[in-house]
């Protein structure tokens, strides 16, 4: 878990795999200037260490918010050392979920799948049997959830 707590690090990672080994498309992701001047739309805004979702916003949860009270309530959410980071709002993530890959010595371990909704309603459902990155490919999203 050496990657757990800090999502820059992981990032980085991530967009270089996209960019170097996959092809693939990668939200983009900056570390947020603070105080805010302006309200960042179409983003979500997400603290390193996140705990299970309760520092994440997304685009309808900022909607409540203005300038001045987003940041008073980012500080308030604030922890030492840990960033708050802005990155593309993706839609699929909120109504299907993420998938978290465990690795260990460079073999999958076991994977996630993280259902969206309040933190409280936070589920997660451990996968086996997995498909291989080729046949992924091929596959639409929705069969991986049962949501055919």
């Amino acid at each position: 878990m050496l990657y757990a707590r800090v999502k820059l690090d992981v990032i980085r990672n991530l967009d270089w795999i996209a960019q170097n080994v996959t092809h693939t498309v990668r939200p983009a992701t900056t570390i947020l200037k603070l105080p805010l001047g302006e309200m960042p739309l179409g983003r979500v805004l997400k603290r390193e260490c996140s705990d299970s979702r309760r520092h994440v916003l997304v685009p309808k949860d900022l909607e409540r918010f203005s300038v001045k009270s987003l940041n008073t309530a980012i500080s308030k959410r604030g922890l030492d050392g840990a960033v708050w980071l802005s990155q593309t709002f993706v839609p699929e993530l909120e109504t299907m979920g993420e998938l978290r890959v465990y690795l260990f010595h460079g073999e999958v371990s076991h994977v996630i799948h993280t259902g969206w909704g309040h933190p409280e309603d936070l589920k997660a459902k451990v996968l086996s049997d997995l498909w291989s990155l080729e046949e992924l490919r091929y596959c639409h999203p929705c069969c991986l959830f049962d949501a055919c």
